[in-house]
């Protein structure tokens, strides 16, 4: 059973959002076949940082298990907009 990696980036809805309590609300809501592997912040512009997490899933049910992931994101509070950036297997 092969794993594919997926780079997510996300952005938070404000300038002032914790983002280290944004980054353990997305790991809490992720689905059971989804494991947050690693995150880093990015900076963007005038303080605005976005968040780019390494997310693990299996190969064979990728797609479904991402958009998954792409929703439980985009529900947590605070996050604006989610954005996939590359997909690896791993």
């Amino acid at each position: 059973m092969g794993r594919v990696m997926a780079t997510i980036r996300v952005f938070p809805s404000t300038t002032e959002e914790d983002l280290n309590l944004l980054v353990e609300s997305i790991g809490a809501k992720l689905p059971s076949e989804a494991r947050l592997y690693m995150y880093r912040r990015e900076p963007i512009a005038f303080g605005i940082e976005a968040l780019i997490l390494e997310v693990m899933v299996p190969e064979e049910t990728m797609g479904e298990v991402l958009d998954r992931v792409e929703e439980a994101i985009r529900s947590v509070e605070g996050v604006s907009e989610v954005e996939v950036i590359l997909t690896r297997r791993v």
